[in-house]
């Protein structure tokens, strides 16, 4: 027995390192019954020629669609499902820049079929560097606490997503118009509508690590439009404080960075421990600048 079909969705722009980094560990998966599904999101750089190579060398398994009419990521997701052969029954998730061992998907659906689950996070790695620095080891303890993030919050970041096609079906897919947090506004969607969310231990993602400040304040400020696009957009989500909310700028409590790092705290230094209260609220910041940036443009949009 084959087991059920999946398409593996995976959306990139403008990273063919880390596109090729995804397909070498994708294209030899130890389950029989898939397919991969490339969605470029109008990439300029040489993406688009790594993603036809691929399919040119794996065209019984690989499928290319562009989605250069939107810029965003859940655009191109969504366009990696309309693209995915219609007898899947699970759409499995990954960014451009993971990889997962060579069985991820075998353990992954079996997993899904053992506990009946429709949607599903797996854990993510970010493995640690040989030369790592300060910015880098907080990425890697603090970076994805998927666990959490599908019991208290209600969602599993989309590079580590499994759902099924019914699902899908019934919510409808990600908001295009996010430039982040699409996967927590899809997640919510799927358990408000009574869906089995689960969270899956040993399966694997590997990720890896942001190790500069400029990325990690990127990445962060990318979080503050699509928190402001979901204030928004999607009201009936919980927001926290608005912007004109001044607690919104104070630095952040020691006990909520403790509590981000509970299981290393007592092996920190106390200099460890100051600058990553530091850079912590540094990255608050970039999230109100990005919230700030949102409310600009769009109201610069409107006049």
């Amino acid at each position: 027995m084959s087991g059920p079909r999946v398409s593996v969705i995976v959306p990139v722009y403008n990273d063919s390192t880390g596109l090729r980094r995804t397909l070498e560990a994708v294209v030899d998966q130890t389950y029989a019954n898939y397919e991969i599904v490339v969605a470029d999101n109008g990439s300029t750089d040489a993406t688009p020629t790594t993603a036809r190579s691929y399919r040119d060398s794996y065209p019984n398994l690989l499928t290319l669609v562009t989605e250069s009419e939107i810029q965003s990521s859940y655009a191109a997701r969504n366009a990696g499902v309309r693209a995915a052969d219609s007898e899947s029954e699970i759409l499995a998730f990954l960014d451009a820049d993971t990889t997962v061992d060579d069985d991820w998907l075998e353990r992954a659906v079996a997993a899904m079929e053992d506990e009946g689950s429709d949607y599903m996070g797996c854990r993510v790695e970010i493995p640690r560097e040989a030369d790592e620095g300060i910015i880098a080891r907080y990425n890697r303890l603090t970076g994805f606490p998927v666990e959490r993030y599908v019991r208290e919050v209600g969602y599993a970041p989309t590079t580590c997503l499994l759902v099924r096609r019914e699902v899908l079906e019934s919510v409808g897919g990600f908001d295009r118009r996010l430039v982040s947090g699409g996967d927590l506004e899809f997640g919510r969607r799927v358990r408000r509508a009574g869906w089995e969310l689960h969270y899956e231990p040993s399966v694997a993602v590997f990720h890896p690590p942001r190790s500069t400040l400029r990325s990690m304040v990127q990445k962060y400020v990318r979080i503050g439009r699509g928190i402001e696009q979901k204030r928004r957009l999607h009201p009936e989500l919980d927001h926290g404080r608005g912007l004109t909310n001044p607690r919104q700028y104070l630095p952040p409590k020691p006990s909520t960075v403790r509590a981000e790092l509970l299981e290393v705290w007592t092996e920190l230094s106390a200099l460890e421990k100051l600058l990553f209260f530091g850079l912590r609220y540094v990255l608050d910041l970039s999230k109100r600048a990005g919230q700030l940036r949102e409310v600009r443009d769009r109201t610069a949009g409107s006049e």
